[in-house]
């Protein structure tokens, strides 16, 4: 009679026949031999089931998963891997600021002197780490950490908490150009035909500035050629009339925002508006950013004609945006400005 392969029933069907087998012997008197032949499985599993009954009782004929072979990274190494992955790979003396499959398998072999495949570097990212292949986010290397955190941790909440105590709405500002030269979105065509689609050849620009607040709120104005400290005043000005109350203004570094005339102006507002600066070359933490974005995500959809049909394109676009405030509010749940509103 040919045997039954354990290996081919599942867990839960093997906790069965085990049971049931040691049950007929025990307290159905039957004999081993006959239980055993009459289930097909080898004579030798029926005494080794016995012996487990005696030793652990019904507990030990339970069904339990294999473990499976002892892992080739330890919990331990794992740790230490993701702490050195959270790293930019030239601090591990790297030359590719990137980290590849390829490098990690190097790195786990110079730290932990352990050669791995390729694919259980793969595993180990992905199953036990938690990583997943993904395009980075990109940030200027003059960028200085501990400002950025000190801005995090204590100088925004400051400034929020003065502007809850003084009763002040904050705004985010920022500057764009939009550029008849951007390149344009897909469409759908007959395949192995590219469509064509008829646009301007010239070349000229919108510049623009906006301001948005935490309730979503959005202000915006087009200017000509360079952003200048009249530009920004004036924008400052249209700023106080349209919003009731007083403000907070968050900016870049621009130099214009420095200009002593930018100071005077906001000296001579008795209070009414406040400025603060943004840690340097940290644009993601600025939510105007991600208003520039969704604009100009808009603005390529458009079939671009002359310099005048831009421009009224560029205002309709931001003023469309700005009766939206529920979905401008939506900005503030992006994770590198979520920080601006979570109290």
């Amino acid at each position: 009679m040919k045997k039954n392969d354990g290996r081919k029933l599942s867990h839960e069907a093997l906790e069965h026949i085990r049971i049931q087998a040691v049950r007929a012997v025990k307290y159905g008197k039957k004999s081993p031999e006959k239980v055993i032949d009459a289930l097909g499985f080898h004579r030798s599993c029926i005494y080794k089931w016995l012996k487990t009954f005696e030793e652990k009782g019904w507990k030990g004929l339970s069904s339990s998963k294999s473990n499976g072979p002892k892992p080739k990274i330890t919990d331990a190494e794992v740790k230490k891997l993701k702490r050195w992955l959270n790293k930019n790979p030239q601090q591990l003396q790297f030359d590719f600021g990137l980290w590849t499959l390829e490098m990690v398998q190097e790195l786990i072999l110079n730290k932990f002197k352990k050669r791995v495949s390729i694919s259980t570097v793969e595993r180990v990212l992905i199953n036990r780490i938690g990583f997943t292949w993904q395009k980075p986010l990109f940030r200027a290397w003059q960028q200085d950490e501990e400002e950025v955190e000190k801005w995090l941790d204590a100088r925004y909440p400051d400034i929020r908490r003065e502007a809850k105590k003084e009763k002040r709405q904050i705004f985010f500002e920022d500057e764009a150009g939009f550029r008849s030269t951007g390149s344009s979105g897909k469409t759908w065509a007959e395949k192995g035909k590219r469509p064509i689609v008829k646009t301007t050849g010239a070349r000229f620009g919108v510049n623009a500035i906006s301001a948005i607040s935490l309730k979503g709120e959005l202000r915006f104005s087009l200017y000509e050629k360079s952003f200048t400290g009249k530009v920004f005043i004036d924008f400052l000005e249209r700023l106080l009339e349209t919003v009731e109350g007083n403000i907070t203004l968050i900016v870049d570094g621009h130099p214009v925002h420095k200009q002593k005339a930018v100071k005077e102006f906001i000296a001579n507002t008795n209070g009414r508006l406040k400025m603060y600066f943004l840690p340097p070359y940290s644009p993601e933490l600025n939510p105007d950013e991600l208003v520039w974005q969704r604009a100009k995500t808009l603005v390529k959809r458009k079939t671009i004609g002359g310099p005048k049909q831009f421009k009224r394109q560029i205002y309709s676009i931001l003023h469309s945006l700005q009766k939206q405030e529920g979905k401008l509010k939506s900005i503030f749940s992006h994770p590198d400005v979520a920080y601006v509103v979570v109290k």
